[in-house]
């Protein structure tokens, strides 16, 4: 879809009424479309062909226009944002390109400046990365209150294996810290404005921006953190469970060594006193009760278990 950036919005228009160097536009484009769209606005070279393909997040200078490229993280009940998009970027036109784009178009189709404001394509591109990145501490709120009740849960359910779900989350937040990073190193170019793409006062438009990810990023490396912290109190736990076990057999080892000593110490092959003695038999079996008892007294009073 095609768009013509008017007074205070925009408004779809077809291919054939595009008038290059004449006015603002705005496109939305899926991937394979992309080097016929390009080519409309003398935007070529291969590596534009490529760009799909780009695994991580950066700002690049092309010939003549910018062109950002951007991995988005998806979270389960958030807004359904493409997780790859390129987007070029030119003073007369916008070009996003990505698949599932319809919460793009959306927001390029609803673009509305307000009284006194009029469209542009800068103000159309920090639409776009204020409303991709508006939910986004609600994101970390919901990350941050699972990671509170994984805390609760290995405190109290001591018999499950939390790793797994450890990792999953230290995984998600490497993604996030990851993506903030490179968004942010995105915005602080857009912000400097080298190329003059727009009115140097919208630099305080993306300052504000780059404001809100560097606390994104910040909440960040915290949950990080945080759930550092969980495992090193998980790992904590389960050495406790394995020193009270090993503590409790040690104290087993301990109660029948004696009457392993006894039972070896009567099984030699000589003819001690005792076994013509008629109560030798129970006076072993007292002897053993008493090893036994006076073991488990000397060890509870000293808390050994």
């Amino acid at each position: 879809m095609i768009y013509r950036l008017t007074e205070q919005g925009t408004e779809q228009i077809d291919a054939k009424d595009v008038r290059v160097g004449q006015g603002q536009y705005a496109a939305v484009l899926p991937f394979s479309a992309l080097k016929e769209g390009l080519a409309t606005w003398g935007m070529q070279g291969r590596q534009l062909e490529e760009a799909p393909m780009h695994a991580d997040a950066r700002f690049d200078t092309q010939n003549g226009f910018d062109s950002i490229y951007l991995q988005i993280p998806r979270e389960p009940g958030m807004p359904a944002w493409p997780q790859r998009i390129c987007i070029y970027l030119r003073a007369d036109v916008l070009i996003f390109a990505g698949q599932e784009m319809d919460l793009v178009e959306r927001m390029v189709r609803d673009f509305h400046t307000g009284e006194g404001r009029a469209a542009s394509v800068e103000r159309l591109l920090y639409t776009f990365f204020d409303k991709l990145t508006y939910d986004d501490s609600i994101v970390l709120e919901q990350l941050e209150s699972r990671i509170e009740e994984l805390e609760e849960s290995l405190m109290t359910d001591r018999g499950h294996d939390y790793v797994q779900e450890i990792i999953a989350f230290r995984k998600k937040l490497r993604v996030y810290k990851r993506y903030y990073e490179q968004l942010l190193n995105i915005l602080e170019t857009m912000e400097e404005n080298d190329r003059g793409h727009w009115d140097p006062r919208m630099s305080r438009w993306f300052n504000m921006l780059t404001g809100r990810v560097d606390r994104l990023y910040r909440n960040t490396l915290n949950l990080r953190d945080y759930v550092t912290q969980v495992r090193e109190a998980y790992q904590a736990q389960e050495d406790i469970s394995l020193n009270t076990t090993m503590k409790l057999f040690t104290v087993l080892t301990a109660i029948f060594m004696p009457l392993t000593l006894i039972a070896g110490w009567y099984g030699m092959n000589f003819n001690m006193p005792e076994y013509n003695w008629p109560w030798g038999y129970p006076m072993v079996i007292v002897l053993s009760v008493s090893v036994v008892g006076l073991c488990f007294y000397l060890f509870k009073k000293k808390k050994w278990f």
